[in-house]
């Protein structure tokens, strides 16, 4: 199955205590989930619409005089349902980025003392948490509610890590005050021994010519399916290139239009002849390299038919050789297994004419995206559909989404979020 962005269920949570707004989700989270569960508040309203969309959720337009009017939403039978579903699921392992240890990590090279400024930052914060969980502690055990007592569990959590990281930040104070004062920029640079035998240090190559040590930035293979100009594709593209920039991801941005690629033959070559390579020489022989060393692969296309672009069609046609020619059955499905044991995440972007996006061809295009999920087998995998005509705060509102789907931060701005709570 599919991984999908966690936040779905963060408000079906919500939802199980009343019928909500966007603005009452955005205020509630802000006072409780937010303090362990971060997402960006453009983000929560996409996720709205998808859960009315797949029949979690309903929606009703509730009349205000004097104000606008108000979007308010209630979980269904089947949203409750896939709650429980999810609330039984092992949890994700923890996976955190805490910039104070990744500077300290490289203080050396600046000395002490604006690590211990930036140790002493961290206290500060966590001691300031330490009083909003207090206050939060005191107002739910005021609370006549069931769920109170498991509320109180997550204020617990956050009262222990705040805890002991004052205890952490005391005792790297004082480490760091025991190093020498000055920054060592001027000094010879030191140098890690290397663990290869013949190295030179961290960026060096092994004997077999492997990069040792480096880390691998993640890479996203981008798949430009336009044919030719379109405005609309070209904010999107803009948008996501944008967008993995400042998630810290690498583009390999690929216009397919640019590049000789051929229609697959139907050989079967690459499963018989030349194993994992398609056996014909044009740009279709790329296709299948940069699909493996790519961590997520990102696809836009105008919708054809509830299809891809020919463009895009061509290439996806030449990610067959990653696959092995036998058949497995899984959770009821046929499919082929992976050649390769790397994965990646999938997000898939098509643009319908205006007025079209819930219309037959936009349904046949998510429909093609999951089934071709079988194959492709990524662990989290996102479609959209744009219409045509969309403008760029609309398309970036819908990127930030799609990207947070598949793990990117892409962070909304705070004039994007009023926007998204006006229209809801």
């Amino acid at each position: 199955m599919p991984r999908e962005n966690k936040t779905r269920y963060a408000v079906l949570g919500l939802l199980t205590y009343a019928p909500l707004s966007g603005y009452d989700i955005r205020r509630i989270y802000a006072q409780s989930l937010g303090n362990f569960w971060n997402e960006s508040y453009g983000a929560i309203y996409p996720i709205l619409k998808r859960l009315e969309a797949e029949g979690l959720a309903t929606c009703e337009v509730e009349r205000q005089q004097g104000k606008p009017d108000r979007n308010v939403y209630t979980i269904t039978d089947l949203g409750r349902d896939e709650l429980h579903r999810w609330l039984a699921q092992p949890p994700d392992p923890v996976s955190e980025r805490v910039e104070v240890l990744l500077k300290l990590f490289h203080g050396w090279e600046v000395g002490p003392g604006a690590m211990i400024d930036h140790v002493k930052q961290t206290r500060a914060e966590h001691e300031a948490l330490l009083e909003r969980y207090a206050h939060y502690d005191e107002a739910m055990r005021r609370e006549d509610e069931p769920p109170a007592p498991y509320w109180l569990m997550t204020v617990s959590c956050g009262q222990h890590i705040s805890k002991a990281y004052i205890e952490w930040c005391d005792e790297t104070i004082a480490k760091l005050e025991q190093q020498p004062p000055e920054a060592r920029a001027g000094e010879e640079r030191w140098r890690p021994r290397s663990r290869t035998r013949g190295g030179t240090g961290m960026n060096s190559k092994d004997r077999s010519g492997t990069q040792a040590f480096a880390p691998e930035s993640r890479t996203a293979l981008v798949l430009d399916g336009r044919a030719g100009d379109d405005p609309t594709l070209a904010l999107i593209h803009e948008a996501l290139l944008g967008g993995l920039a400042a998630g810290g991801w690498a583009a390999d941005d690929w216009a397919l239009r640019d590049d000789k690629i051929a229609w697959c033959a139907g050989c079967f070559k690459c499963w018989t002849k030349t194993p994992g390579e398609c056996a014909h020489h044009d740009g279709g022989r790329q296709v299948a390299e940069r699909w493996v060393r790519s961590d997520l692969v990102v696809m836009l296309t105008p919708v054809t038919f509830g299809g891809y672009s020919s463009e895009l069609k061509k290439a996806l046609d030449h990610v067959l050789p990653t696959l092995l020619p036998f058949m497995q059955k899984r959770d009821g499905e046929t499919r082929h297994p992976q050649r390769y044991d790397r994965t990646r995440d999938l997000l898939v972007v098509g643009t319908v004419p205006a007025g079209e996006a819930d219309g037959p061809a936009a349904r046949t295009f998510r429909r093609l995206v999951e089934r071709n999920t079988l194959n492709m087998q990524p662990p989290r995998w996102t479609a959209g559909v744009l219409e045509s005509g969309a403008n760029e705060w609309e398309v970036g509102v819908a990127i930030t989404a799609l990207l947070a789907d598949v793990g990117v931060n892409a962070a909304q701005d705070t004039e994007d979020a009023r926007r998204m709570e006006v229209l809801a």
